[in-house]
């Protein structure tokens, strides 16, 4: 660990220098749902030179996003001549997590001008509904690692855009109406489980919706009537999203009874 610090500093800890162009870094942007995960990648447009190597790191907000993994990315993995670099590191803290590479120990081999160059991908957990923004900082590890691209020894801090994370709500499940048993039918067997559960003491139905079958907003007697007269003499069919799976604002249903 020593000798991979010491490198890290001898290539990485040169002065700033200023440049005809600028690296640009970027955080691209992702959406999930609640208490799914997203992917985002790190992006560096390289226009000033081959560059040597790279240090940066990527802070989240820790209310909204957990960290889950991270990696050097598709070309990270492969810019020493189809390889992973020579000496690379990559640490997580619970606020972000930090990347340093050195492409080739001898200069051999470097990552080339050019846009769109994947240096990094990281895995989040959505914990908290709402947007919030994943930036490249320069705040994490002891000592904290700057955002710098190498090149022939002398390093450039690139352009850095943030990215914004959106985790929006849990989208409520899918359901048929009428097919109480959730057996994926919806006949006189569906009839009978509501008339059980409302006067035998039967299972109650797994999505509550599926047996309201006026939607009127509760249960009663009214429901499996409606259900045996759709089905034996003509009647009105049950509200949507009768007959076929669907979602309805508002809707009670815990559990689909969807595939």
């Amino acid at each position: 660990m020593r000798v991979g610090f010491l490198l890290l500093g001898i290539v990485l800890s040169i002065a700033p220098v200023t440049r005809a162009g600028q690296p640009v870094l970027t955080v691209t942007d992702s959406i999930t749902v609640l208490g799914q995960s997203l992917e985002i990648s790190i992006i560096l447009d390289n226009p000033v030179a081959d560059a040597n190597g790279w240090a940066y790191g990527i802070c989240h907000a820790e209310s909204q996003l957990e960290l889950i993994a991270t990696g050097l990315g598709a070309d990270g993995s492969t810019v020493n001549n189809g390889a992973e670099p020579d000496w690379s590191q990559i640490l997580e803290y619970p606020e972000g997590w930090t990347v340093a590479v050195v492409v080739n120990l001898i200069g051999a081999t470097t990552l080339p001008t050019g846009n769109g160059f994947e240096i990094g991908v990281a895995t989040y957990l959505g914990l908290a509904e709402g947007d919030s923004e994943i930036c490249s900082c320069d705040v994490l590890g002891a000592p904290p690692i700057a955002t710098v691209v190498v090149y022939s020894g002398a390093s450039i801090a690139p352009i850095q855009i943030c990215g914004t994370a959106t985790v929006d709500p849990m989208p409520p499940p899918e359901f048929r109406r009428g097919d109480a048993n959730s057996d994926g039918f919806i006949d006189v067997g569906d009839a009978v489980y509501i008339l059980q559960y409302l006067f035998s003491s039967g299972p109650p139905a797994a999505c509550e919706e599926t047996i309201d079958i006026d939607a009127s907003g509760q249960t009663d007697i009214a429901d499996p009537v409606a259900l045996l007269a759709h089905l034996f003499n003509n009647g009105t069919p049950p509200a949507p999203p009768y007959p076929d799976c669907g979602l309805v604002a508002g809707a009670n249903c815990d559990q689909p009874n969807c595939p």
